[in-house]
C-alpha cells in the first residue's frame, strides 16, 4: 500500500536508536510519505516537542533507558492529543501489546515487521481524520443546538412539543411561565389537556391535527386556554405534525399566542364600525331632509351621491352614471364658468347663478373636500331654487319704479298747474279790463305766451318718459 508522493507528514520518534529511527523514516519515504521528523529520548525533550510543534504522527520505543513507551503513551494523553500513536518495539509480548491498545496506543509493531508500519499509519491518520470531522461536526451541531434552544426560548409564544400520544416533551421558557404561570417540570409528561380552557378545544386541536397520523400542513386556530391560576384567555394555535427522517409522525408541535389584546382591539374596532355606521345613516338621513338639491361630485364630474332632494329635482335613477352637466343643461359638455371646475381649481367655495331649460333660477354652491396634502378630491354641490325670489325680485322691482313714476307725475302735474294758472289768471283780465291800454295788454298776452312755452316743454319732457316706461314693461 503507498500514498501520494507528495504526501507530507510530520512524525515525532521516541526513540533511543538513531539507526532505528532512521529505519522507520526510511520505511515511511518507502511507502510514498515525505516525513519531516524528530527524535526524542527523554520525557523533558518529548513535553518541549509536543508544546512546539503540532504532530500528525507519533511512533514510539517501548523501552528506552531513561524513559518507556507507557510513559510516553501518557505523556500524550495527558496533551489530550488524537494523532495516531504507534508503538515499535523489538521485543514485547502480546499481553504487554495488548495492555498498551487498553491504554491508547493506536497499533504496535515488531521492529523485524515494518512493513506493517505503512498500512498502519495510512489507516490511522484516515481514521484520526474522520474522528476530527465527527469532533468538528459534534461541535458544530452542539453549537447550532445551542443557537437552537437560546432562539426556542427566546421566542415570546409558548412553544410547547407532544408525543404521539399528546404527552407534553418540552416547552420554552420564559414563555411558558409569562403565559400559564407553569414551571417546565410541572407539565412535563402531562396531556395537553392540562393547558386548553375546555374539553372542547382539546378535542377540537385533536380532530384536525394531533389525532392524525399522516402528513398534515397544520392548522392556526382560535382556542381557549387555562392558566394556572384559573383564568382563561384566547390564542391563536398554529398546530403541527413532527415526523422523523423516514417520514414517519413522532409527535406534534404547537405554537400558542395569545390574542387577548387583539380580540379587545378587535371588538373595539367592530364597536367603532358599529358607531360609524350608525353615525353614517344618522347623517344620510339628515342630508336627505335637507329639501334643496346635494350633490357629491369626483374631478370627472361625476356624480358619486346625491340627496333625495337632488334625485327629486333632476329625476336621478341609482343605478344611472351620471355627470354635473348632464342635469343643468342636458349636455355631455362641461360647463361655461361651472362653480364646481372653478372649486376644483381655486380649491374654495364658489358660486353661481345657473337657469335650467324649464325656466328655473338656481343659486349653485361648490364647496372643496379636501385629503391630507391639500388637494381637492371631490366637491359638494349645493343648488337652492331662487325661482320664485328672482320673480319677487323683478315684481318688488317694478312696484319700485311704478312709485317712482307716481312721484313724476305729481311732480309733472304741479309744474303744469304753476304756468296754466298764470294763463287763465292774465287772459282773465283780459276780459274783464276793457279799457286796457295796448302796452299793457302786450304784456299779458307775452307773459301767456310765455307759460304756454313752458307747458309745451313739460308735455315734451312727459313723452320722454312715456318713452321709457314702454321699455320698463317691454
Amino acid at each position: 500500500m503507498s500514498v501520494q508522493d507528495n504526501t507530507k507528514i510530520s512524525v515525532l520518534l521516541v526513540e533511543d536508536s538513531e539507526d532505528d529511527a532512521l529505519l522507520i523514516v526510511m520505511e515511511l519515504r518507502g511507502g510514498g510519505y515525505k516525513p519531516s521528523f524528530e527524535r526524542v529520548e527523554s520525557p523533558e525533550d518529548m513535553q518541549s516537542a509536543l508544546e512546539e510543534k503540532q504532530w500528525d504522527l507519533i511512533v514510539s520505543d517501548f523501552s528506552l533507558p531513561s524513559f518507556s513507551g507507557l510513559d510516553a503513551l501518557k505523556l500524550y494523553k495527558e496533551k489530550g492529543l488524537d494523532i495516531p500513536f504507534i508503538v515499535v518495539s523489538g521485543a514485547i509480548g502480546e499481553e504487554t501489546a495488548i495492555g498498551l491498545m487498553h491504554e491508547g496506543a493506536h497499533d504496535y509493531i515488531m521492529k523485524d515487521n515494518l512493513a506493517r508500519l505503512v498500512p498502519a499509519v495510512l489507516r490511522e491518520i484516515r481514521d484520526a481524520g474522520i474522528r476530527a470531522e465527527r469532533r468538528k461536526a459534534a461541535k458544530a451541531l452542539e453549537k447550532s443546538e445551542h443557537q437552537y434552544r437560546n432562539l426556542f426560548f427566546s421566542i415570546n409564544d409558548v412553544i410547547i412539543v407532544v408525543d404521539s400520544n399528546r404527552n407534553i416533551v418540552d416547552a420554552n421558557q420564559p414563555a411558558l411561565r409569562n403565559q400559564f404561570g407553569y414551571e417546565l417540570d410541572e407539565i412535563l409528561s402531562r396531556q395537553t389537556s392540562v393547558l386548553y380552557a375546555n374539553a372542547d378545544g382539546f378535542e377540537r386541536v385533536g380532530t384536525a391535527v394531533s389525532n392524525l397520523q399522516q402528513l398534515s400542513s397544520g392548522k392556526i386556530m382560535e382556542i381557549d386556554f387555562r392558566k394556572k391560576n384559573g383564568e382563561t384567555f384566547p390564542a391563536e394555535l398554529n398546530a403541527m405534525k413532527l415526523f422523523d427522517e423516514h417520514g414517519g409522525v413522532v409527535g406534534n408541535l404547537g405554537i400558542i399566542r395569545d390574542i387577548t389584546e387583539r380580540k379587545k382591539s378587535e371588538d373595539s374596532l367592530m364597536a367603532s364600525e358599529r358607531e360609524y355606521r350608525a353615525l353614517s345613516q344618522q347623517f344620510i338621513t339628515l342630508l336627505n331632509s335637507i329639501p334643496d338639491p346635494l350633490l357629491l361630485i369626483s374631478r370627472d364630474k361625476e356624480i358619486l351621491w346625491a340627496n333625495s332632494g337632488a334625485a327629486k329635482a333632476f329625476d336621478l335613477k341609482p343605478e344611472g352614471k351620471m355627470n354635473c352637466y348632464n342635469i343643468w343643461h342636458k349636455s355631455d359638455k362641461e360647463c361655461r364658468g361651472c362653480p364646481v371646475i372653478r372649486s376644483f381649481e381655486s380649491g374654495q367655495e364658489e358660486t353661481s347663478i345657473i337657469p335650467t331649460g324649464d325656466e328655473r333660477v338656481w343659486d349653485v354652491r361648490a364647496f372643496p373636500i379636501k385629503n391630507d396634502i391639500d388637494e381637492v378630491v371631490n366637491v359638494i354641490e349645493l343648488a337652492i331654487d331662487v325661482t320664485e325670489r328672482q320673480k319677487l325680485q323683478q315684481k318688488a322691482m317694478l312696484v319700485s319704479q311704478l312709485a317712482s313714476l307716481g312721484e313724476l307725475a305729481a311732480g309733472v302735474a304741479h309744474e303744469i298747474n304753476n304756468p296754466n294758472a298764470a294763463i287763465i289768471l292774465n287772459t282773465q283780465l283780459l276780459v274783464d279790463d276793457q279799457d286796457m291800454v295796448s302796452e299793457e295788454r302786450a304784456d299779458i298776452l307775452g307773459r301767456i305766451i310765455g307759460n304756454s312755452e313752458r307747458i309745451d316743454r313739460i308735455v315734451s319732457k312727459l313723452d320722454d318718459i312715456n318713452h321709457l316706461i314702454d321699455i320698463i314693461f317691454n
